[in-house]
């Protein structure tokens, strides 16, 4: 077990800064809604909504205590949402330096600009990049552009659909991109066939890279971010893949598919599947997915992952850049899926990810139970790392995540969030590498909440605002 020794204070010049941006920009969010709400409230149908909320909270980041607040402001109108945040935590010293000392750390002011829902034609969203996928999941899959929340990264997601074509396009920070990509799709019969089988046929292209994606062999030092300091090189991968529904009732749903990938300068893999979907209910849906996968050298299935803002750094002590030259022979590997769900109750979702080289295995799972407007408890889990059955306790890696919140009454919420997360050590003999953590906040939520217009907005989706 990795020790995290006591650190060296150092002053904070970020706080000033912080609280000036806030003051800033709070009065223009003001004005605009003092434009918007006019016009919003005139229009009978058009629903409207603006809360302020304040969430004191106290407990661990990286095993180091920390207490502050949460307070800020909740727009939404009509299919716009906004929210601005002043998201402080303290420590014995004072302001945290690692909430403030990179520029992707200022993106925590926003908490969410987005248009649109994702089921909707168009939809945008500029928040924290929670869980993306892109097509198939076999170059991005499950995506997170946080995963250690000393090192904040406001992403994008834009996507469009319209039936015949679309897309998705995103970024992992609009502060400082460096992983960015997107597909697009058609669907060549739709135009002579709209309700019919070929008519759903669909031709989708990827094509994302890491503009600095580090490279050295062993990693250095902490740089000045407190990252494992390492030379760094651009990684370019991209792919085309094709999903068919072939057969699609009320209650069941038939999806072959397939794909073929490209990675870095010689990787090369092909991915071939079929997903079953029933619905026996309205509200019930399982689904099944199996698929095989043939992996050339220097290639590895769904790269860019929930772990992969950790791996790219440290993947068992190298970059993951670096850990491809290990691939040097073809390999076979697949993944099995189960989805579970019971509107708006409860989903449960779960996958593993086989790869002959134990490295690159992985598995994942996914827990929500619901109780609308009055409660939400969330759990995750994801490891990377083992050659065998009993090795799941201790992988390679190890992340988990659980959430509550509950509403008290009316306007007053309780939440508590645990997480068993990653953080670089500072010193010692795992030094610079990304090793195990423990971070714990809970706190209660108050808000003010204003409507207006049509009372049957639907905000189901949207997570809570203290869920941060």
């Amino acid at each position: 077990m990795a020790t995290f020794p006591i650190r060296r204070r150092v002053p904070c010049p970020a706080a000033a800064p912080v609280v000036r941006v806030f003051l800033s920009v709070l009065p223009a969010l003001l004005a605009a809604i003092a434009i918007l709400l006019p016009a919003a409230a005139a229009r009978a149908a058009t629903p409207w909504a603006i809360e302020l909320f304040a969430s004191p909270l106290g407990g661990l980041v990286h095993r180091h205590e920390a207490f502050g607040f949460d307070a800020g402001l909740l727009v939404d109108v009509s299919s716009f949402r906004a929210s601005l945040l002043a998201p402080m935590r303290f420590d014995r010293d004072g302001l945290r330096p690692q909430d403030w000392d990179e520029r992707t750390d200022y993106g925590r002011i926003v908490g969410e600009i987005a248009w649109g829902a994702p089921s909707e034609p168009v939809h945008a969203r500029l928040a924290p990049i929670p869980s993306l996928s892109l097509g198939l999941g076999n170059l991005v899959c499950r995506y997170a552009s946080t995963v250690d929340p000393d090192h904040w990264r406001t992403g994008l997601v834009v996507s469009l659909d319209f039936r015949q074509a679309g897309g998705v396009a995103f970024m992992d920070s609009f502060l400082d991109p460096q992983v960015a990509g997107g597909r697009v799709y058609v669907r060549p019969f739709y135009w002579v066939d709209d309700r019919g089988t070929f008519g759903r046929l669909e031709v989708g292209v990827t094509l994302l890279g890491d503009a600095a994606a580090p490279r050295s062999s062993e990693l250095g030092p902490r740089d000045a971010r407190g990252l494992p300091a390492s030379g760094t090189a651009s990684l370019v991968a991209g792919g085309i893949d094709l999903r068919w529904p072939v057969y699609r009732v009320r209650w069941v749903e038939v999806l072959p598919y397939a794909a073929w990938s490209h990675l870095g300068r010689s990787g090369d893999g092909a991915h071939l599947g079929l997903a079953l979907d029933f619905a026996p209910h309205a509200d019930v849906r399982v689904g099944v997915q199996g698929e095989w996968r043939w992996l050339g050298p220097h290639y590895a299935a769904s790269y860019f992952d929930g772990l992969y803002m950790a791996d790219r750094h440290d993947f068992d002590g190298v970059p993951k850049l670096r850990a491809l030259d290990r691939l040097s022979g073809s390999r076979m590997g697949g993944m099995a899926g189960l989805v579970l769900a019971w509107k708006p109750w409860a989903s449960f979702g779960a996958a593993l990810d086989w790869d002959q080289d134990a490295g690159f295995r992985a598995v994942r799972a996914d827990l929500a139970v619901t109780v609308p407007e009055r409660a939400r408890i969330a759990a995750t889990i994801s490891s990377r790392g083992f050659a065998t059955a009993s090795d799941l306790a201790t992988p390679d890696r190890l992340v988990a995540a659980v959430s509550a919140d509950v509403v008290a009454w009316q306007s007053i919420a309780v939440f508590a969030t645990y997480a068993r997360d990653l953080a670089v050590v500072a010193a010692g003999a795992s030094s610079s590498r990304y090793r195990p953590s423990d971070t714990f906040l809970a706190g209660i939520r108050l808000s003010a909440p204003f409507r207006g217009g049509d009372e049957q907005q639907n905000n189901e989706g949207q997570p809570p605002i203290s869920g941060r």
